[in-house]
Protein backbone atom coordinates (compact mmCIF):
# COMPACT_ATOMS: atom_id res chain seq x y z
CA UNK A 1 0.00 0.00 0.00
CA UNK A 2 2.74 2.47 -0.85
CA UNK A 3 5.89 3.51 0.94
CA UNK A 4 6.24 4.22 4.64
CA UNK A 5 3.63 6.81 5.60
CA UNK A 6 2.97 7.89 2.02
CA UNK A 7 -0.45 6.35 1.37
CA UNK A 8 -3.76 5.82 3.09
CA UNK A 9 -3.35 2.98 5.56
CA UNK A 10 -6.90 1.68 5.76
CA UNK A 11 -8.45 2.01 2.31
CA UNK A 12 -6.07 -0.30 0.38
CA UNK A 13 -6.68 -2.95 3.01
CA UNK A 14 -10.45 -2.57 2.66
CA UNK A 15 -10.14 -3.00 -1.11
CA UNK A 16 -7.85 -6.01 -0.60
CA UNK A 17 -10.36 -7.71 1.73
CA UNK A 18 -13.22 -6.91 -0.65
CA UNK A 19 -11.24 -8.35 -3.58
CA UNK A 20 -10.35 -11.47 -1.60
CA UNK A 21 -13.96 -12.11 -0.51
CA UNK A 22 -16.05 -11.00 -3.51
CA UNK A 23 -13.69 -11.16 -6.51
CA UNK A 24 -12.15 -14.53 -5.57
CA UNK A 25 -8.76 -12.86 -5.11
CA UNK A 26 -8.36 -12.05 -8.82
CA UNK A 27 -5.62 -9.70 -9.94
CA UNK A 28 -7.13 -6.20 -9.82
CA UNK A 29 -4.20 -4.25 -11.27
CA UNK A 30 -4.03 -4.05 -15.05
CA UNK A 31 -0.32 -3.81 -15.85
CA UNK A 32 -0.93 -2.47 -19.37
CA UNK A 33 -2.95 0.59 -18.35
CA UNK A 34 -1.65 0.72 -14.75
CA UNK A 35 -5.22 0.98 -13.45
CA UNK A 36 -7.16 -0.85 -10.78
CA UNK A 37 -9.99 -2.95 -12.17
CA UNK A 38 -12.44 -4.12 -9.53
CA UNK A 39 -14.98 -6.44 -11.16
CA UNK A 40 -17.77 -6.08 -8.63
CA UNK A 41 -17.22 -2.41 -7.88
CA UNK A 42 -20.97 -1.75 -7.73
CA UNK A 43 -21.19 -4.07 -4.75
CA UNK A 44 -18.35 -2.13 -3.12
CA UNK A 45 -20.25 1.13 -3.73
CA UNK A 46 -23.38 -0.49 -2.27
CA UNK A 47 -21.44 -1.29 0.93
CA UNK A 48 -20.23 2.31 1.12
CA UNK A 49 -23.79 3.59 0.76
CA UNK A 50 -25.04 1.06 3.32
CA UNK A 51 -22.38 2.17 5.81
CA UNK A 52 -23.42 5.79 5.24
CA UNK A 53 -27.10 5.12 5.94
CA UNK A 54 -26.31 2.98 8.99
CA UNK A 55 -24.20 5.86 10.31
CA UNK A 56 -27.12 8.24 9.72
CA UNK A 57 -29.41 5.91 11.70
CA UNK A 58 -26.83 5.86 14.48
CA UNK A 59 -26.69 9.67 14.44
CA UNK A 60 -30.49 9.94 14.44
CA UNK A 61 -30.66 7.63 17.44
CA UNK A 62 -28.09 9.68 19.37
CA UNK A 63 -29.78 12.97 18.46
CA UNK A 64 -33.28 11.77 19.39
CA UNK A 65 -32.03 10.65 22.83
CA UNK A 66 -30.37 13.98 23.58
CA UNK A 67 -32.51 16.51 21.69
CA UNK A 68 -36.03 17.00 20.44
CA UNK A 69 -37.16 14.34 17.97
CA UNK A 70 -37.99 17.02 15.38
CA UNK A 71 -34.42 18.30 15.49
CA UNK A 72 -33.11 14.76 15.06
CA UNK A 73 -35.37 14.20 12.06
CA UNK A 74 -34.44 17.52 10.47
CA UNK A 75 -30.68 17.00 10.84
CA UNK A 76 -30.87 13.44 9.52
CA UNK A 77 -32.99 14.42 6.52
CA UNK A 78 -30.71 17.35 5.65
CA UNK A 79 -27.64 15.08 5.70
CA UNK A 80 -29.32 12.32 3.69
CA UNK A 81 -30.64 14.72 1.04
CA UNK A 82 -27.49 16.85 0.79
CA UNK A 83 -26.08 16.14 -2.69
CA UNK A 84 -22.60 17.31 -1.70
CA UNK A 85 -22.35 14.62 0.97
CA UNK A 86 -24.16 11.90 -1.00
CA UNK A 87 -21.90 12.30 -4.07
CA UNK A 88 -18.90 10.87 -2.19
CA UNK A 89 -20.68 7.54 -1.77
CA UNK A 90 -21.29 6.96 -5.47
CA UNK A 91 -17.67 6.26 -6.39
CA UNK A 92 -14.73 4.42 -4.89
CA UNK A 93 -13.08 7.16 -2.85
CA UNK A 94 -11.61 7.30 0.65
CA UNK A 95 -13.95 10.15 1.58
CA UNK A 96 -16.99 7.87 1.61
CA UNK A 97 -15.86 5.71 4.50
CA UNK A 98 -14.28 8.72 6.20
CA UNK A 99 -17.56 10.66 6.20
CA UNK A 100 -19.52 7.64 7.46
CA UNK A 101 -17.06 7.02 10.30
CA UNK A 102 -17.06 10.73 11.12
CA UNK A 103 -20.86 10.65 11.49
CA UNK A 104 -20.53 7.68 13.85
CA UNK A 105 -17.88 9.62 15.80
CA UNK A 106 -20.20 12.61 16.15
CA UNK A 107 -22.95 10.26 17.35
CA UNK A 108 -20.72 8.85 20.08
CA UNK A 109 -19.61 12.32 21.18
CA UNK A 110 -23.23 13.53 21.34
CA UNK A 111 -24.11 10.57 23.57
CA UNK A 112 -21.38 11.82 25.99
CA UNK A 113 -21.06 8.69 28.13
CA UNK A 114 -17.73 8.05 29.83
CA UNK A 115 -17.64 4.45 28.67
CA UNK A 116 -17.72 5.51 24.99
CA UNK A 117 -14.53 7.58 25.12
CA UNK A 118 -12.24 4.58 24.61
CA UNK A 119 -14.33 3.76 21.52
CA UNK A 120 -14.13 7.39 20.43
CA UNK A 121 -10.33 7.25 20.69
CA UNK A 122 -10.20 4.01 18.71
CA UNK A 123 -12.55 5.45 16.09
CA UNK A 124 -10.41 8.58 15.73
CA UNK A 125 -7.45 6.24 15.21
CA UNK A 126 -9.33 4.43 12.45
CA UNK A 127 -10.25 7.82 10.95
CA UNK A 128 -6.55 8.69 11.03
CA UNK A 129 -5.81 5.51 9.07
CA UNK A 130 -8.24 6.81 6.46
CA UNK A 131 -7.22 10.51 6.42
CA UNK A 132 -4.31 12.06 8.31
CA UNK A 133 -6.31 15.20 9.15
CA UNK A 134 -7.98 13.13 11.89
CA UNK A 135 -4.74 13.49 13.89
CA UNK A 136 -6.17 16.79 15.16
CA UNK A 137 -9.56 15.40 16.19
CA UNK A 138 -8.49 14.46 19.74
CA UNK A 139 -7.77 18.15 20.38
CA UNK A 140 -11.30 19.07 19.32
CA UNK A 141 -12.81 16.35 21.52
CA UNK A 142 -10.64 17.39 24.49
CA UNK A 143 -11.80 20.99 24.04
CA UNK A 144 -15.41 19.72 23.95
CA UNK A 145 -14.81 17.74 27.17
CA UNK A 146 -13.54 20.85 28.94
CA UNK A 147 -16.63 22.80 27.85
CA UNK A 148 -18.94 20.25 29.48
CA UNK A 149 -20.24 21.04 32.94
CA UNK A 150 -18.80 18.01 34.75
CA UNK A 151 -16.48 17.26 37.63
CA UNK A 152 -12.76 17.50 36.83
CA UNK A 153 -12.34 13.79 37.68
CA UNK A 154 -14.88 12.86 34.99
CA UNK A 155 -13.11 15.10 32.47
CA UNK A 156 -9.70 13.58 33.20
CA UNK A 157 -11.11 10.04 32.92
CA UNK A 158 -12.70 10.82 29.54
CA UNK A 159 -9.49 12.41 28.24
CA UNK A 160 -7.41 9.44 29.45
CA UNK A 161 -9.73 6.94 27.72
CA UNK A 162 -9.73 9.03 24.54
CA UNK A 163 -5.93 9.25 24.41
CA UNK A 164 -5.57 5.55 25.28
CA UNK A 165 -7.83 4.45 22.43
CA UNK A 166 -6.16 6.79 19.92
CA UNK A 167 -2.67 5.76 21.06
CA UNK A 168 -3.43 2.07 20.57
CA UNK A 169 -4.17 2.60 16.88
CA UNK A 170 -1.18 4.93 16.40
CA UNK A 171 1.11 2.34 18.04
CA UNK A 172 -0.21 -0.41 15.76
CA UNK A 173 0.49 1.76 12.71
CA UNK A 174 3.93 2.66 14.05
CA UNK A 175 4.91 -0.97 14.70
CA UNK A 176 3.56 -1.99 11.29
CA UNK A 177 5.68 0.64 9.53
CA UNK A 178 8.69 -0.20 11.74
CA UNK A 179 8.60 -3.89 10.75
CA UNK A 180 7.84 -3.09 7.11
CA UNK A 181 10.85 -0.76 6.91
CA UNK A 182 13.16 -3.56 8.16
CA UNK A 183 15.00 -1.29 10.58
Amino acid sequence: SGGQGSASFLYPRIIFIFNKVFNKNKNIIDTNSNKIILEKYKLFIFFQILLFYVSILFLHSALSKNFNNRIANLISIVIVLNPVIVQWHLSILTESIFISLLIILISLVITNKKIYYLSIGLLIGVLYMQRTVAMLYPLIIIFYIFLNNELIKEKITKIFLLILGFSLIILIIGFHNFYRANI
